[in-house]
């Protein structure tokens, strides 16, 4: 929640003065909330995890893209929009997912996947990706440097 990285963060974001990226200091502005619509997000988080839990069933992970879309060079990233969609819900939800390679896009840039598990159990994540890697090669893949 951005209204967490605004209290660690903010006031260090509202001095004008140390050096941050811009896009950075909009998401943590963003986090000055009223304590009203704060707890409204947790509770809606608390939510969507017992929701999520329930979906999950005897499901062991969910597999899903780290990002919707393909990795772009860094210079051509717009720091006022953030690709982190199917990330964030797991962060939201407390719910753990390490992200592990899965190849390079056609501009040879890497991508990746990650296994969401439930709460806490991360060793679980950890050995589905060793699986996965064992029967692929996808982490060894180097993408080529720029000049």
């Amino acid at each position: 929640m951005m209204a967490e990285a605004y209290a660690l963060y903010g006031t260090f974001a509202e001095d004008s003065g140390p050096p941050m990226d811009p896009g950075v200091r909009r998401r943590i502005l963003s986090g000055a909330v009223d304590a009203r619509t704060y707890i409204a997000a947790r509770w809606r988080a608390e939510a969507d995890a017992r929701e999520m839990l329930q979906a999950f069933g005897t499901v062991d992970a969910l597999l899903v893209p780290t990002a919707r879309t393909l990795p772009i060079p860094l210079a051509k990233v717009d720091e006022a929009t953030t690709p982190a969609v199917l990330t964030r819900f797991v962060n939201q939800i407390d719910f753990c997912a390490p992200a592990i390679p899965n190849g390079l896009s056609a501009m040879g840039l890497p991508i990746s996947l990650q296994i969401v598990r439930r709460p806490f159990d991360e060793a679980q994540a950890l050995r589905i990706g060793l699986a996965f890697e064992a029967a692929t090669a996808f982490h060894r893949a180097t993408p080529p440097m720029a000049a």
